[in-house]
């Protein structure tokens, strides 16, 4: 049987600092120019299960409890947020999109074991994207 891998797109909003307090005034602004200062993002993000078709059900993966279960472990948790406040230990540094990446792939494969994440995307513009794989 043939493996098949889904896509399933969430879009949320949040405001987040690229700062460093161990830098100066100076080195922030040298090292993340205007994004130093609190701005925010309309992200998408997009997440890949993989499985088998069950015969049965005509499905691998039940689409609504998936959808479901990333709105309240990851959307629910970071939209509308400041990132800065609300990413474990990102108070005083920056939160980049690897950073944000990173924490939804590290969120989502801890509280949703039973899908087989097989990849993610992060987009913050339509422009900059991270991909994170299995």
């Amino acid at each position: 049987m043939n493996k098949l891998h889904l896509t399933k797109r969430f879009n949320f909003s949040s405001a987040h600092r690229m700062y460093n307090s161990e830098f100066s005034d100076q080195e922030n602004k040298n090292m993340f120019g205007k994004c130093q200062n609190i701005h925010g993002h309309n992200y998408q993000l997009e997440v890949t299960v993989s499985g088998s078709v069950d015969n049965k059900k005509g499905y691998f993966v039940n689409l609504h409890e998936l959808s479901e279960l990333i709105q309240f472990n990851v959307i629910d948790l970071i939209d509308h947020q400041y990132l800065n406040e609300v990413l474990p230990d990102q108070k005083d540094k920056p939160v980049t999109l690897e950073v944000v990446s990173t924490w939804i792939w590290e969120t989502i494969n801890k509280k949703l074991p039973q899908f087989n994440f097989e990849k993610m995307r992060l987009w913050e513009t339509p422009d900059n994207s991270v991909e994170i794989y299995k």
